[in-house]
């Protein structure tokens, strides 16, 4: 079921919060943190620098080992490398160092599943949406220093994101594939739309045996939609408390909200004015004073952060720019960072700029009162404010949820030389 879901979910970040520069990193809440002022000033976040790891894309958590402690997979970009860091000495492993241009991966950490298998998506060419898009199925070796044993799924030209999620409500996830382009689909339109699509976890999987069965293991496949163009952005939840997830993805339309059946609801219209980079890139969902709201990256690796909140149902949800001051943006991720009740933004950038540790990374949105002034690009929406008050950022992905050390923290790892 959505409510026993445990899946942590993928992204990147570089931050004065979380400092991840080519190796992963972890970033936590001091312990002598001051509480939030009338200002929304945030407390001084710590960095624990985890490994390193070429041109590193993205990161996820989940107890590889099963130790009952989170451990970090991140995953190379640009070289075959794919590994695990195991909590406490972050010694790292080997997933696999034969797979090219590795995009994703997704733990399954789910009720009812014993395992500690990985989907992974590998083979990524934009700028050839006929080509490449593998995804594999990738489970632990016996000794922690060999590869893991991988079979394929299927392949989808573009796979760029990969979740899962319980869309029919029995208990048990489907993996979800969220190509960035449909076949075929050319600079600047990409008018192809990308085939977002589900796979039913196999019985031998999910049981036991898996790869080490020795029966070929057949993942069943089934399209949810392909009317959506540059889908960069996904967000997987249990929208409207039904007990079956949906799936909210950020693409060149917006933000749309897909259901099993599958229904298919335009939320946000995005940045439609920015000629060919359009839409919006990233989704997630927060909540402020007891209301839900949307976060978004726009254009496609744009330069806003953006919110909407319901004005109407069934209307387009009303739209606020909260800062336009940074480039190439890609990842966004919402979470309580401070215990307060609502949520906060991180969000990172896509360039190898150098950047000092002071600057601008975490969204602050301050409670109901905190009236007074505030600097750099904040800006005030319904009485709240929206601040920066965080570290700099210029890393590709980010993952919000890290209890590493029994605080709110953040996992990321970039580009660059410093890693996860």
């Amino acid at each position: 079921m959505a409510a026993t879901r445990r899946g942590f979910l993928d992204r990147m970040l570089k931050a004065g919060a979380a400092m991840a520069l080519g190796s992963p990193l972890i970033a936590t809440r001091a312990r002598k943190e001051s509480s939030m002022t009338a200002h929304g000033d945030a407390g001084k976040w710590a960095v624990h620098r985890v490994g390193k790891i070429p041109a590193g894309y993205q990161v996820a958590v989940a107890d590889v080992d099963g130790d009952g402690k989170p451990d970090i997979l991140a995953l190379s970009s640009e070289k075959s490398v794919i590994k695990w860091f195991e909590n406490g000495s972050w010694e790292s492993h080997p997933i696999t160092l034969g797979t090219p241009k590795n995009i994703s991966l997704a733990p399954l950490e789910w009720n009812g599943y014993k395992g500690h298998g990985v989907a992974l998506a590998t083979d990524f060419y934009l700028n050839d949406s006929t080509r490449g898009g593998t995804l594999w199925w990738a489970e632990p070796a016996k000794s922690r220093e060999s590869e893991w044993n991988l079979s394929p799924i299927a392949t989808i030209p573009t796979s760029h994101r990969l979740r899962w999620g319980d869309l029919d409500g029995d208990g048990r996830p489907e993996l979800i594939d969220v190509p960035l382009l449909g076949s075929g689909a050319k600079a600047p339109d990409y008018n192809v739309g990308a085939p977002i699509t589900y796979f039913r976890v196999p019985d031998a999987i999910w049981y036991g045996g898996g790869n080490s069965s020795g029966s070929k293991v057949v993942w069943e496949r089934h399209l949810i939609d392909d009317s959506s163009t540059v889908v960069h952005g996904v967000r997987v939840l249990d929208w409207d408390a039904d007990g079956r997830e949906e799936i909210l993805v950020a693409s060149f339309e917006g933000v749309q909200g897909q259901k099993l059946k599958w229904e298919r609801e335009h939320l946000c219209a995005g940045d439609q004015t920015s000629g060919e980079k359009r839409g919006s890139s990233e989704i997630d969902v927060g909540v402020l004073a007891g209301r839900r709201f949307l976060a978004t990256i726009e254009p496609w690796h744009g330069d806003k952060v953006v919110v909407y909140f319901e004005s109407k149902r069934g209307e387009l949800w009303t739209r606020h720019v909260i800062d336009a001051s940074f480039n190439d943006g890609h990842a966004l991720a919402c979470a309580d960072f401070d215990g307060d009740g609502n949520s906060e933004l991180s969000r990172t950038r896509n360039d190898l700029v150098p950047l000092p540790r002071t600057g601008r990374v975490r969204q602050e949105m301050g409670t109901p009162g905190f009236g007074h002034g505030y600097g750099g690009s904040g800006s005030r929406i319904g009485g709240h404010q929206w601040r920066w008050p965080l570290g700099h950022c210029c890393h590709r992905g980010l993952h919000r949820k890290c209890d590493m050390v029994r605080k709110p923290g953040i996992t990321a790892s970039n580009t660059g030389p410093y890693g996860v």
